[in-house]
């Protein structure tokens, strides 16, 4: 799962909005048991791409679980 999550990880910080992409990354990271690694990428993100306002939740609710 860890290769999956560095497959997505461009093609999500390129796009954020991509929901697929989206998903895709999120379970890849999780099932590596990353949270870590999906927080920092989510950040680089938003980085990018402030107006990407649905990351902000998928963030509040990765800092509630860690």
């Amino acid at each position: 799962y860890a290769e999956a999550a560095e497959t997505l990880k461009i093609p999500f910080i390129n796009n954020p909005n991509d929901l697929y992409v989206r998903s895709a990354l999120i379970a890849a990271y999780k099932k590596a048991k990353n949270i870590e690694g999906l927080i920092t990428v989510l950040k680089e993100a938003l980085g990018r791409h402030p107006e990407a306002k649905s990351l902000y939740g998928i963030l509040r609710k990765l800092y509630k679980t860690t």
